[in-house]
């Protein structure tokens, strides 16, 4: 009787917890905070298996992904024009763990590259965006300034002939 006991209160407290999350969750819906919203929906979804909660959490996680990738470019874009390369690095890296893309994955790796910091990152992100379109000149031509910049000669030497395969009359 006691182990039953002990378990009964041991689901009452962990559904305390997930109704706290999911009112928690609701509340920041009503203030159009949708980021917020996911991070309870999280919380409660590591709580609890109930499928409505896990849709809920679906739902609303993408909206957050989208909401943090429109914000972070809005950012990244103003900061760029601007000329403070760190900003827009970090703004764009952000706004490509949110949704991946290789235009921001390149947009990213300009950005590192012009900031001179972390010229490994920078060729990472560029490497994604080379693979997700192969066929990008502009893509390639950020690859091999990474590649110039970390003194990769060889490397450099090898998009540059891609991209001028690409684009024999692109100067």
């Amino acid at each position: 009787p006691l182990q039953r006991m002990y378990a009964a209160k041991k689901r009452s407290s962990v559904q305390e917890h997930v109704d706290v999350f999911v009112r928690a969750a609701k509340e920041a819906l009503g203030r159009d905070d949708v980021v917020a919203a996911a991070n309870n929906y999280r919380l409660a979804a590591q709580c609890s298996e109930d499928p409505a909660i896990r849709a809920a959490l679906e739902e609303t996680d993408a909206r957050a992904r989208i909401r943090v990738r429109d914000a972070s470019l809005t950012g990244a874009r103003a900061a760029e024009q601007a000329g403070r390369w760190g900003e827009p690095a970090a703004k764009y890296a952000k706004a490509h763990g949110a949704h991946a893309e290789a235009w921001i994955a390149e947009r990213a790796a300009h950005a590192l590259c012009r900031e001179g910091t972390d010229l490994r990152r920078a060729a990472q992100l560029a490497e994604q965006a080379v693979l997700a379109e192969p066929h990008n000149v502009v893509y390639r031509v950020t690859l091999g300034e990474i590649y110039l910049d970390a003194g990769l000669m060889a490397r450099a030497a090898g998009e540059a002939a891609r991209a001028l395969a690409l684009a024999p009359a692109d100067s």
